[in-house]
């Protein structure tokens, strides 16, 4: 009897939650058996979701939930269907939990849905392309690739570096050329993150073998925007021999205790450069 399977559902999931069972695992097996009408396969994964997002879940117990509910998803999808539904919310905990569902189930229509949520929420496009590019399964490069094409960012700096970011750390070469549209990226407002979004789109495009590039695109940026912290650490990383004379003219500058600490951090990074070219044979 459906019913009271549901009842029988929803009665062990309250003593998991009371933690009045010493075992989850029979529990959610029984629960994962079940067939389920939509009213009660909602009120059940709202329940198992609560519980995921328990604080007081342990590893383990939180891979006995996502199993649950990827067996209850089969073969109607309803389950991640309503976790659609409500997605995404301001709980990034349960936006995550959402999202490693969809990656356990083998939801890979799903990217499409995301990108509009992406476009739809801005807010919450930051955390959506942060939690799915921990994700393993091959589509959450066509996710990235999509949002940087589709510039579902709307300009948001933030969103842009995590975008940035995610395709760093997954070595995604095929997005290098929309790196190189992005760049150089100005938001006069919030400096230090459009500097932030330049130098990782630098080195990125330098891990693809393209230092040269890198180089030659930092350069103008140094030039135009003067001297700062994101630049300096620029420099460093790329043992930029030719910004020199950038740095020259910052140490020749007017000391001032807004430039104090980046005349020091410029004078030991330009003795570094002209040790380096030293020991190379470099003029200049």
């Amino acid at each position: 009897d459906t019913t009271l399977k549901a009842a029988m559902a929803s009665h062990l999931i309250y003593g998991l939650k009371r933690q009045l069972l010493p075992n989850a695992v029979p529990a959610l097996h029984f629960v994962s058996q079940g067939t389920y009408s939509t009213g009660q396969l909602e009120l059940l994964v709202e329940e198992l979701f609560w519980l995921y997002l328990n604080h007081q879940a342990s590893p383990l117990l939180r891979g006995h939930l996502m199993s649950t509910l990827k067996a209850l998803d089969k073969p109607s999808g309803d389950v991640v269907n309503y976790a659609l539904q409500r997605f995404p919310l301001q709980n990034p905990s349960y936006n995550h939990a959402i999202i490693r569902l969809l990656g356990a189930t083998r939801r890979y229509r799903i990217i499409k849905p995301l990108i509009a949520y992406c476009r739809e929420y801005p807010d919450y496009a930051r955390t959506i392309i942060r939690a799915m590019g921990g994700q393993r399964f091959s589509d959450v490069d066509d996710f990235l690739l999509e949002c940087l094409s589709s510039q579902c960012y709307h300009g948001d700096p933030l969103v842009i570096l995590e975008l940035v970011r995610q395709v760093r750390r997954r070595k995604l070469r095929r997005a290098a050329v929309h790196l190189q549209a992005l760049f150089p990226f100005r938001e006069y407002d919030l400096g230090i993150v459009a500097q932030s979004i330049n130098h990782e789109v630098a080195l990125t495009m330098a891990d693809f073998g393209e230092r040269s590039w890198a180089v030659q695109a930092l350069l103008p940026e140094l030039m135009m925007q003067g001297m700062t912290r994101q630049y300096l650490k620029a420099i460093k990383t790329f043992h930029l021999i030719e910004a020199v004379p950038l740095l020259m003219a910052l140490l020749l500058m007017p000391d001032t205790p807004d430039l104090s600490v980046l005349q020091q951090e410029a004078f030991t990074i330009c003795q570094s450069l002209l040790r380096e070219a030293q020991k190379s044979g470099t003029s200049g």
